[in-house]
């Protein structure tokens, strides 16, 4: 291969090198984001000139994997400890582009498989209790509307209305009955459960989630306070 081509593939959004993959499959707590960026490494690295330099580390792969996997990784990315070094930048810079190309192949569409992955990758978050992996299911500006709670619009805020929640209790698991996916929109019938303190609260919740490209837009769950406001009662009660 000639350098004229070599430059042309090290060029296109969707070749990074090992040395980033590796880099950016360090800094993420989610297993899914995580095999992704390992998957890239399994195939075939792109030829290089013969009187290139051979480090492996530089070896150039194709990266293909679905778009909740990017947003994901760019939110764990501009959370780490790494963030504002120069190295952290680079790669933030290098998979929002990723993202950019990916969404101009499909034209920005989601499929009803791509929302359906989006949602259980969120659920899997919840029973992780892994914050930075919720955080990373949502587009920016994303609506959270926990019904008949006030709705909250932003990741940060999401966040900041999910910490109570998450801070009282030791162990969380949603388990997801009924799901069912129409193009972007996810619903789904599940019991949300929390262990306090050794008492496990146990609500049923129905989750109607609508998904674009940067992740969920818009999630409103549907269940009784007058339920939750029991069961914490007794619990906070002894």
């Amino acid at each position: 291969m000639d350098w004229t081509t070599y430059k042309s593939i090290a060029a296109r959004a969707d070749v990074c090198s090992r040395e980033l993959i590796d880099w950016s499959a360090r800094r993420v707590t989610n297993p899914a984001v995580r095999e992704a960026l390992t998957d890239c490494l399994r195939g075939k690295p792109w030829e290089r000139p013969t009187d290139a330099v051979q480090d492996p580390r530089v070896d150039l792969f194709t990266v293909s994997f679905h778009e909740p996997h990017i947003s994901g990784l760019i939110v764990a990315l501009e959370h780490c400890d790494d963030a504002g070094t120069k190295r952290g930048r680079h790669a933030i810079i290098v998979w929002r582009e990723y993202r950019h190309f990916i969404h101009q192949l499909t034209g920005g569409e989601v499929t009803h498989m791509q929302a359906a992955d989006t949602v259980n990758r969120l659920m899997a978050a919840f029973d992780n209790r892994d914050v930075d992996g919720i955080a990373g299911c949502f587009a920016p500006n994303a609506l959270y509307h926990n019904i008949p709670m006030e709705p909250v619009t932003g990741v940060d805020a999401i966040k900041a209305s999910l910490a109570p929640f998450m801070g009282m209790a030791s162990e969380v698991k949603f388990e997801v009955l009924r799901s069912v996916t129409n193009g972007n929109v996810v619903m789904n019938e599940r019991i949300d459960r929390f262990n306090m303190g050794g008492k496990w609260l146990s609500i049923a919740v129905m989750g109607v989630f609508e998904v674009g490209p940067n992740g969920i837009t818009a999630w409103r769950d549907y269940f009784d306070l007058g339920q939750f406001q029991s069961q914490m009662a007794a619990i906070q009660g002894g």
